[in-house]
């Protein structure tokens, strides 16, 4: 058995971890609630409610693809399939758009401290970088 203060500390890890992801959830959360009581905006208007290529009727991979590819922009191919999925489920509510944006920050922000930890546990950065494990 290790009772070396590392192995406690790698022990504590996971619930210090998940701690700081739902504290940091519930931060973007907080952030963007404001946006769940808000219409479409800006360019929403262009891409979502002007699109006519994101109205799903049925679920099908040539709906998505169309969506993604023959909308206005055709460098955005992931965040027209997404608002075509949101339409399918939640028509032109606003709310449902912004709450599945909302979900797309969380996990990316999760992915990314995710990413950078792997990253700065790699052998080559390892040394120089263990001792900022609070980043």
């Amino acid at each position: 058995m290790n009772d070396s203060p590392k192995a406690s500390s790698d022990d504590q890890r996971p619930k210090y971890e998940l701690l700081l992801l739902t504290f940091l959830a519930l931060v973007v959360l907080f952030l963007y609630a404001k946006t769940l009581t808000s219409d479409f905006i800006f360019d929403d208007w262009h891409n979502i409610r002007k699109n006519p290529n994101i109205r799903l009727t049925q679920l099908s991979p040539e709906s998505l693809i169309r969506a993604a590819h023959e909308s206005p922009s055709s460098s955005r191919p992931f965040a027209y399939m997404s608002f075509a999925l949101n339409y399918f489920v939640h028509g032109y509510n606003a709310k449902g758009f912004h709450l599945v944006n909302i979900l797309i920050h969380i996990a990316n922000g999760i992915l990314l401290y995710f990413f950078i930890g792997t990253t700065l546990r790699m052998p080559a950065l390892y040394p120089r970088y263990s001792t900022y494990r609070w980043a």
